[in-house]
């Protein structure tokens, strides 16, 4: 104990808590006479801060307010405002829930100076927080943009697996339209919010306390990550990723003591869809002609090549796309700020060098020296050789440049400057034509061609009308077999229980119920679809006549055997060929060679007749048989049109199938539905098959 002390308590024992308080002051009054002042400021309005009566009182007292007194008016303004009892902003302690809020913000990461292979990079980074778990994810980023945007919360609930109940972020203009007085959010960002099935709430203007949970920790990672630099030693980095990398090290080792809590909120997530949202937005261009196109009010020079297509741009937070017909042309770095220009030499010099004159005047002139070295160069060139001859020699070699690149001319420039011989504009293009020289072709001494072998090119162009293969039985599921006539385009066949006559055959033993298809309706005269089709003697006389090449006797035939409406049997038929390939039937190609031309007819207007697959109506035929309880045998004259290759016998030349067209008869199935129930078999050339 000091010695004043215990003195004073001797000479008085009373305890400090019972002393009467002090009415005096031990110190003079600085503020007496400045604080009129201070008090009419505050009572015209309560809202006052101390810091901004200090400046005012520093602005009207210049020398007179001593600025040590900032801590003593502070007080003193505190003291006033409990006095007047002034009502201040009351802060409330929330109770986070599991998967329910990411907040998102982006902060600036130049005070750390950071820089990319020695140059200082400024950037942005996109920092998101998960406020129950407060579990973090960071992004690089050059502005505030939607894409930007886009691409940051779309990362973010990719690393964390899923996806929150809302999104909380300020008044950003990528996703808020602030030009309106509702301040809604954008189209952009609405569909953002619609593709991943979140809600989205904005904090007021001007209050980052609302978002504080995400406002907080930019501070506190921006401190980690700067201890982490100064343990690093060094602030420069090879490129953006692996600067990236080095904050997402930082991230994971602040994220691994926060596991617990994320686990729990990982459960509480919802699942990511399905797709991703696109990271970048399109536009559509037009290529001006002088060779630019203005992207968000900034230009950016293309290959002369696009002057007056359309051309589709992606926009990306960090560079730009060009796509034309669907293809990625080149890519761009973005500009970020408004009326900047992105011009590249490459894209412009050959119409330089034809035309030396624009150059002078030209308005995007200073991008057309990418180096400083180039830029000297140009000077020392106008020095020697004047200003016209200098701009061609000049423009000469970038052109060299464009094409053997940068690297190529740098020993040129350099015998400029320490070349002592003279030099002039015939000399100065002769030595860059040497730099430019084009590679003579390769000529090869031998030039050895084999030679084709000419009997495969003779196959195709022979056919043997009658096939050398024995005749061969073709067994029809459980049905009996006749046997049929040998030779393009049939194939044999065999039946014991039908009988035949010559190269027809009529009648049959069983048939086979087939599953229904689609099928399709056939088409009357006037293109439209109707379900019954009528004969027409006339147009089928007409196909016989017309038809060059007969096939005699051989003739299809449909043998119907009618039963009952509800039975619900459907009708099919196939015509067996080699390797027991079934036939189809379908429509000609223009320039096509026929084949096989049937015309088919029907029985009367009851029937309605739709065949599946690729089967087109023929022309209506009249229909020779008997109708009957039981049978009705509807005759299809088949005829064939030798062509160059026979054996592609679906190589045909018609008209395209349309109504009154033709059928062609392929490999497949042929299948017939009509209104009354019936089973049919078809007989081609005296082949059975249901």
């Amino acid at each position: 104990m000091d010695r004043k002390t215990a003195a004073d308590i001797i000479h008085n024992p009373d305890t400090p808590s019972i002393k009467p308080p002090r009415a005096y002051r031990t110190h003079p009054d600085k503020l007496a006479r400045f604080w009129p002042e201070v008090d009419e400021l505050l009572k015209n309005d309560s809202k006052l801060k101390a810091y901004a009566i200090f400046e005012e009182m520093l602005r009207r007292h210049p020398g007179s307010f001593d600025p040590s007194w900032k801590r003593t008016l502070e007080r003193r303004v505190n003291n006033w405002k409990i006095d007047q009892r002034i009502d201040k902003d009351v802060t409330f302690d929330q109770m986070h829930q599991p998967g329910d809020v990411m907040a998102v913000d982006f902060t600036s990461m130049n005070d750390l100076e950071v820089t990319i292979a020695h140059q200082r990079f400024e950037h942005l980074v996109f920092h998101a927080v998960l406020t129950y778990s407060n579990w973090e994810y960071v992004d690089l980023c050059a502005s505030e943009s939607f894409e930007a945007l886009a691409k940051g919360i779309q990362g973010a609930f990719q690393a964390i697996g899923g996806v929150t109940e809302r999104i909380r972020n300020d008044s950003l203009s990528a996703a808020v339209n602030n030009l309106s007085s509702d301040r809604h959010f954008t189209a952009n960002f609405t569909s953002l919010l619609s593709h991943f099935g979140v809600e989205s709430h904005r904090i007021n203007v001007r209050t980052p306390r609302e978002n504080g949970d995400c406002e907080s920790l930019h501070g506190h990672f921006k401190d980690f990550v700067d201890q982490r630099l100064r343990i690093r030693g060094s602030r420069d980095f090879e490129s953006q990723g692996a600067w990236l990398a080095f904050l997402r090290e930082c991230i994971a080792s602040k994220n691994s003591q926060r596991q617990s809590k994320f686990l729990t909120e990982q459960e509480a997530l919802r699942e990511l869809p399905r797709t991703m949202f696109p990271i970048y937005t399109t536009s559509e261009h037009r290529v001006s002609s002088n060779s630019l196109i203005t992207v968000k009010q900034n230009r950016y020079s293309v290959p002369s090549c696009f002057i007056g297509s359309r051309v589709q741009i992606r926009v990306f937070s960090d560079e730009i796309e060009l796509w034309h017909v669907g293809k990625r042309q080149l890519s761009m770095p973005r500009l970020i700020r408004k009326n900047q220009d992105f011009i590249d030499f490459r894209h412009v010099i050959d119409s330089l060098v034809r035309k030396p004159g624009a150059f002078a005047n030209y308005r995007y002139r200073e991008h057309m020296f990418p180096t400083l070295e180039l830029r000297k160069a140009f000077d020392k060139l106008v020095d020697l050789i004047g200003q016209s001859n200098g701009i061609r020699v000049y423009l000469r070699l970038l052109q060299v440049a464009k094409n053997e690149g940068l690297a190529s001319i740098s020993p040129w420039i350099t015998e400029l400057f320490i070349g002592s011989q003279a030099m002039n504009k015939k000399s100065l293009l002769a030595s860059l034509d040497c730099i430019d020289a084009t590679v003579p072709a390769i000529v090869a001494d031998e030039v050895n061609v084999e030679a084709p072998d000419l009997e495969t090119y003779d196959d195709f162009l022979e056919h043997k009308e009658v096939l050398d293969e024995p005749d061969a039985e073709y067994e029809l599921d459980d049905c009996s077999t006749a046997v049929i006539r040998t030779g393009f385009p049939f194939e044999t066949a065999s039946s014991t229980d039908d009988a035949s006559d010559g190269d027809q055959l009529v009648g049959t033993s069983c048939f086979r119920e087939l599953d229904a298809p689609e099928v399709s309706q056939r088409a009357n005269d006037s293109g439209m679809r109707s379900t019954s089709c009528e004969s027409n003697p006339a147009r089928a006389e007409a196909i016989r006549v017309g038809t060059p090449q007969d096939l005699g006797s051989d003739r299809l035939e449909a043998t119907s055997v009618v039963g009952s409406s509800a039975d619900g049997s459907t009708s099919s038929g196939r015509v067996p060929q080699r390797s027991e390939q079934s036939t189809d039937f379908r429509s000609p190609g223009f320039g096509e060679d026929v084949v096989a031309q049937l015309a088919w007819g029907s029985s009367g207007p009851g029937w309605s007749h739709s065949l599946s697959g690729a089967l087109r109506e023929a022309c209506p035929v009249s229909s020779v048989g008997q109708e009957g309880a039981t049978a009705t045998t509807v005759s299809i004259e088949a005829r064939e049109v030798l062509s160059i290759d026979y054996r592609r016998s679906w190589l045909c030349s018609a008209e395209p199938g349309r109504d009154g067209g033709t059928i062609h008869v392929d490999r497949g199935s042929v299948r017939a539905y009509g209104e009354r129930s019936a089973k049919y078999t078809l007989c081609f050339a005296g082949a059975v098959s249901d």
